[in-house]
């Protein structure tokens, strides 16, 4: 999943934030299988990683160099259930 922030990161209100996730799945299997007989011999492997890949930005729009602060809604409490 990659997030990118608006072409020009000025359009951005207060800041501009970027993402970039990536997962990648590698892996292999090998057998190998010998008969001598009525034997059977096997013999094998499985390796697999999945490795997490991600990046973050952040940036600062505002040129004044301050955040808008809102204040946040008041909590509306849950109806009580019967």
């Amino acid at each position: 999943m990659i997030y990118t922030p608006s072409a020009n990161p000025f359009d951005d209100v207060t800041a501009s934030v970027g993402q970039n996730r990536r997962l990648t799945n590698i892996g292999g299997k090998a057998d190998l299988t010998k008969t001598v007989g009525k034997q059977e011999f096997k013999v094998g492997a499985l390796v697999s990683i999945t490795p997490l890949t991600e990046s973050f930005t952040f940036g600062l729009t505002d040129p004044s160099g301050q955040l808008a602060v809102r204040p946040m809604p008041a909590a509306v409490p849950c109806p009580s259930r019967p």
